[in-house]
């Protein structure tokens, strides 16, 4: 894809283009109209074979994005990248160490909304083609996701899952580095899983992803609000910016005509609840237990082999038994079950898809002799060791 394409997606974002190792403030710079710049300069129509963050993942033909962290500038790593291969750079900052001269230099007001725009244009808009749901939360992401695929699978449908404990589609399973990896990783996975067909993603969306925009150009179909608890508190500092971040899900990537799914059990989902109300362009739809909720679950009994209940909401009731534990994963279940009746799947298919569920290291239940019960669980903040 030839670069100048990819740069016509960021227009409004340029602030100057040059390849010179003279790349100052105030010189060095290209300061015609953008537009010329862009689709008129013969040294920008070159291929674009990759995009890249890491210079030592950088190879021939690469665009490289120098993206800073909390210890390291971006901008150091550009003659790494350029070795390996790149012949053009996306920067925030102006950059005072020498480049080589034939480096094209590309100075952008935003680089992550940058990263985002291009990384979509590259991609082909790819994740526009599947249908998308984000579960954010403290607690739960993982074990509804596990239900919500496990109930599409049932309704035989193509699913690809990204979340903490791997990423998964077709027969292919991909260890997992992050819950919710950088942006340029998952528009590769969406690319690939619409090679193979897949029509529904799922996506555990975590706090760090949030705060730090690696979902950046995405807009999902439906996002799910779990709980909100004590945790990540390292890096949030208070409880507000955590739920700050988690808040971004729905205020920056659902679809205007998206859903929002959100636990009104929960203290702050009924303050996430209030906030996005007012929000007219998008659905809301909530769940719970003790509260008056569009999707609600009665006459629970918690068992030591798992659940049963009555479903109600959607004009829809009906009783269901599941193999998973304890009451807090009615709250998953009714995620799952809000969600699935949003994407009109049948209830036969949600009653099949949770009867049986497996979910790695989530109460997960070890056989023993001697009628002694082991479980391992994930569990590590306050409220999900109370629930266990």
């Amino acid at each position: 894809m030839k670069l100048n394409y990819l740069l016509s997606s960021i227009e409004s974002q340029l602030l100057s283009i040059s390849i010179s190792n003279a790349f100052r403030a105030g010189s060095g710079r290209l300061k015609s109209k953008i537009s010329a710049v862009v689709f008129g300069n013969k040294f920008l129509d070159i291929d674009v074979r990759g995009l890249s963050l890491n210079s030592k993942l950088t190879k021939k033909g690469h665009l490289f994005f120098c993206l800073s962290g909390s210890r390291c500038r971006g901008c150091d790593f550009i003659n790494e990248a350029y070795s390996n291969g790149a012949r053009a750079v996306v920067v925030e900052e102006i950059i005072k160490a020498r480049i080589p001269k034939d480096l094209i230099v590309i100075r952008v007001k935003d680089i992550i909304k940058c990263l985002g725009s291009i990384a979509g244009r590259f991609y082909d808009h790819s994740s526009a083609k599947l249908n998308m749901t984000a579960i954010t939360g403290t607690n739960g992401k993982t074990t509804t996701t596990f239900i919500i695929e496990n109930i599409l699978k049932a309704y035989r449908k193509q699913v690809g899952l990204i979340g903490t404990i791997n990423y998964r589609f077709s027969k292919k399973v991909l260890s997992a580095q992050n819950t919710t990896p950088d942006i340029l990783t998952t528009y590769s996975l969406i690319d690939q899983m619409l090679k193979d067909k897949i029509k529904y993603l799922l996506i555990e969306v975590s706090s760090h992803a949030l705060a730090q925009r690696r979902i950046e150009g995405i807009k999902f179909d439906q996002a799910v609000f779990t709980n909100l608890g004590q945790d990540h508190f390292d890096y949030h500092r208070t409880k507000e910016n955590y739920f700050k971040a988690k808040t971004k899900l729905f205020t920056d990537y659902l679809k205007e005509e998206g859903t929002a799914i959100v636990n009104i059990d929960d203290t702050d989902g009924c303050k996430l609840l209030e906030m996005i109300k007012k929000n007219k362009k998008f659905r809301v739809l909530t769940y719970g237990i003790n509260k008056k909720a569009d999707v609600c679950a009665d006459r629970i009994s918690v068992k030591r082999n798992g659940c049963c209940f009555t479903v109600t909401g959607l004009k829809r009731k009906f009783k269901l038994e599941t193999n998973l534990l304890g009451r807090f994963n009615i709250y998953n279940a009714l995620a799952s079950i809000a969600t699935c009746l949003v994407l009109n799947i049948p209830k036969e298919y949600i009653i099949k898809g949770l009867r049986e569920i497996y979910v790695p290291g989530r109460l997960e239940r070890v056989r023993c002799r001697n009628k002694i019960s082991i479980y391992v669980d994930y569990a590590h903040t306050q409220d999900a060791i109370r629930n266990i």
